[in-house]
């Protein structure tokens, strides 16, 4: 289910080297949406079946 629709019950807290967090900060700006989203979302692509 999506993040945006299931309630989000459960923190995940996770240390990235500093570029890396900077890569996620630059591509969600580009989205214009929040960070913490972006890296929901990555997660939740990935964990998408393969078709």
């Amino acid at each position: 289910m999506r993040s945006e629709v299931a309630r989000n019950e459960a923190t995940l807290n996770v240390r990235l080297p500093a570029a890396l967090m900077a890569a996620v900060r630059a591509k969600a700006k580009t989205q214009d949406i929040a960070c913490a989203r972006q890296v929901r979302m990555v997660q939740e692509a990935d964990l998408q079946p393969v078709q």
